[in-house]
């Protein structure tokens, strides 16, 4: 069987032992004691390479990484140990649990229109498509389904940069890819690390280059990520357009936690943030592993889709808008869809709690200067908090 590489100190599986090295040299758990990993069996069924189900737009045949394989007649199925990480507990999947779960996953991307809506960069408009099918030739079969989060610095030449990537299987949870990014020096200036928020700084990013332990800016990150995906991988995570903008990519097979719950409303409109997701829905939430929480919350909505519409009903209320945004003085505060998304139907599924965005084109210069994470609403903030518990 193929085995994963596990960090005891942690107590957290990782797809290669590249990954577990990467996460030993970044995680703050890891400085005040000596690293160790033992190869140990995966938390599920091995990766196996399986013919991916044919699809109705008539793409070729590709070999996945899964676990769909079904347990023998009369062989009772196999169940996989606990997946943790830091004190939360999260879903596993028994290899007949995983198919169920790969139709319904396949079931629920989200259609074009919908991401044309949503503004989310598709191909063949988009700076980079994800590859075709064995476009890149490899012994590393690439994955069903796999959860993306990235987060992103402020540089001084008024854009974001990608600063640290994370990738997981979503069937099994196993880490692929966690390690941190560094923005071109000969191109961007970084003017705000958001140390709050991405757990990086000067003096972190500086030593992890000289390790050589990090990626060389988004070039290196989509080299790296296309390693395990290809365009008929599904890309699962929350409010994952920004991600995808950030590395330049597009992709047209996409489930987001954030559009998946706001469409159990039945109207597109602004989602919901990742903690508050996960505090509601699945009672969990680890904010330094954005990932496993967007792939708990998928799982949840994709085995519960009663509770979800029943939830999305206690939670979510239809308010009429105009094209405008509204009428009065707080236009800017109400924008449908939330930041421009939405679509043109005239209405907005609004959360029955209470918001108030800001408009990013106030021309009033004598305002206060806030940083990054004094501003930031964790309840509607798409991504999640950070946690300095370690």
């Amino acid at each position: 069987m193929a085995a994963t590489w596990h960090c005891n100190l942690c107590d957290r599986s990782f797809g290669s032992q590249e990954a577990l090295e990467q996460h030993q040299g970044d995680s703050p758990a890891h400085t005040k004691r000596a690293s160790q990993f033992q190869r140990s069996q995966p938390p599920l069924q091995p990766p196996t390479s399986t013919p991916y189900p044919a699809h109705r737009s008539g793409h070729h045949h590709a070999h996945h990484a899964s676990a769909d394989a079904l347990p023998p007649p009369g062989q009772p199925p196999t169940i996989p140990p606990p997946l943790t990480c830091r004190g939360n507990t999260y879903t596993t999947l028994t290899p007949s649990e995983q198919a169920t779960l790969y139709a319904r996953l396949l079931n629920h991307c989200h259609t074009t229109a919908r991401l044309k809506r949503e503004r989310y960069p598709l191909p063949p408009t988009a700076t980079t498509p994800f590859p075709p099918p064995n476009h890149y030739p490899s012994s590393r079969p690439k994955y069903k389904a796999v959860v993306l989060d990235c987060e992103m610095v402020g540089v001084r030449q008024g854009t974001e940069q990608v600063v640290t990537l994370s990738l997981i299987d979503f069937f099994t949870g196993a880490t692929l890819i966690n390690t941190v990014v560094e923005p071109d020096p000969a191109r961007y200036t970084v003017t705000d690390w958001r140390s709050a928020i991405t757990g990086v700084s000067a003096a972190r990013m500086a030593s992890a280059v000289a390790q050589g332990r990090a990626l060389g800016g988004k070039e290196g990150a989509v080299a790296r990520l296309f390693e395990y995906v290809d365009s008929q991988t599904v890309l699962v995570g929350q409010a994952v357009k920004g991600d995808l903008k950030a590395l330049g990519l597009g992709h047209g097979r996409i489930v987001d936690s954030a559009l998946l719950t706001a469409e159990a409303s039945g109207m597109a409109g602004r989602g919901v943030g990742l903690e508050r997701l996960c505090r509601e829905l699945t009672g969990c939430h680890d904010s330094l592993e954005d990932v496993l929480a967007a792939r708990e919350v998928v799982i949840w909505c994709l085995q519960h889709p009663v509770e979800l519409r029943e939830w999305a009903r206690k939670n979510w209320k239809v308010a009429p808008t105009t094209a405008r945004g509204g009428s009065g003085s707080n236009n800017k505060a109400r924008r449908g869809g939330g930041g421009g998304r939405g679509g043109g139907s005239g209405y907005a599924a609004r959360s029955t709690r209470s918001y108030a965005w800001e408009s990013d084109d106030d021309s009033d210069d004598d305002r206060e200067v806030l940083r990054w994470e004094d501003v930031v609403d964790w309840d509607t903030w798409l991504k999640s908090p950070p946690d300095w518990s370690d």
